[in-house]
């Protein structure tokens, strides 16, 4: 039986124009009967002009500067938390990107999480023999396969543990012209004053997870530890793949699934995963997932997507 009294919000990352951020509203709007959405809109980067956002959804304002790989992009999913549960308190939450869209029907999602014996679905890794304090179970989601090999798991570790030499380095703007960069060097010890520790260990992984209310709680009432946390990652690159992790992953109050059920093609790595397609959109869908990633303006993948939605709607039960 559908716990109809369970409520979920979603935390939405948008930099870009209103195509896709609207699509995706409107189609949460759709399956999750008017669900409170708090975004963080990158405004510096698109201001969304004539686009008039539904009476459910809050933008976080003034918004925070965000670019690939930068702490901006915790510092805005962290303040657009708190205005989802300054503004509603919903038992669950979704991290999404703009580009992400559902991979299973709303009523589907909330009778899982109504039945759900974890506190998060967050995909995580380590460096080999950490032991969270925090209970993990059930296996990593196999469409971040890559996250988990060994010459990622290097460049993992001298991202986020090991320690840095910066040098200033002339780049050029995309807009042209060059601005004042930074070259980086890893060096083979770990960094002096690193928060890590056996008791404590790094951990990282996808960016995109989904946590109950009590998660919600320990990522909007930081600790000593979770600040620590901040200050080492806040000037390297892609923070937002380990922030989350370590933090959760030192509390023992909390279980934690390591299938985070986000549906990606990596096609063996990358920075950024490719954009899908109306077969691979079928395979998201047939593997369970909650929602996949990611899709461009106007793909022929998205009307895919609706149109299973649509069918599998049809052959839920009634509650």
């Amino acid at each position: 039986m559908v716990d109809q009294e369970l409520s979920i919000g979603f935390v939405i990352l948008s930099h870009r124009g209103s195509d896709l951020l609207g699509r995706l509203i409107e189609v949460l709007n759709e399956q999750y009967h008017t669900p409170p959405i708090a975004v963080h809109q990158d405004f510096g980067q698109d201001d969304l002009a004539g686009y008039e956002a539904p009476d459910n959804v809050r933008f976080v304002r003034p918004h925070v500067a965000t670019g690939w790989g930068r702490y901006g992009v915790v510092e805005g999913a962290l303040k657009a938390l708190r205005l989802l549960y300054d503004t509603s308190d919903p038992d669950w939450f979704f991290l999404l990107s703009a580009a992400d869209y559902p991979a299973m029907p709303g009523a589907a999602v909330r009778a899982e999480l109504a039945n759900a014996a974890v506190d998060a679905f967050m995909d995580i890794h380590d460096f080999g023999g950490a032991k969270a304090q925090a209970r993990l179970v059930g296996s990593a989601n196999p469409q971040l396969s890559h996250f988990d090999n060994p010459p990622n798991r290097r460049m993992t570790w001298g991202r986020y543990v090991g320690a840095q030499l910066w040098l200033p380095i002339l780049r050029r703007k995309p807009s042209g012209g060059l601005r004042l960069g930074r070259y980086t060097l890893h060096l083979p010890y770990r960094a002096f004053g690193s928060p890590f520790t056996p008791e404590r260990p790094c951990f990282y992984g996808d960016h995109w997870f989904a946590g109950n209310r009590r998660v919600a709680q320990i990522l909007l009432q930081p600790d000593r530890f979770d600040g620590q946390v901040e200050r080492a990652l806040k000037h390297r690159s892609v923070p937002e793949e380990a922030y989350y992790h370590s933090v959760l992953c030192a509390r023992p109050e909390l279980t934690i699934s390591r299938d985070n059920r986000r549906f990606a093609e990596w096609n063996g790595g990358g920075a950024h995963p490719s954009d899908l397609t109306p077969d691979n959109t079928r395979r998201a869908f047939a593997a369970k997932a909650f929602f996949a990633r990611k899709y461009t303006p106007g793909s022929p993948a998205l009307d895919t997507a609706d149109r299973l939605l649509h069918a599998e709607d049809k052959s839920q039960p009634a509650s």
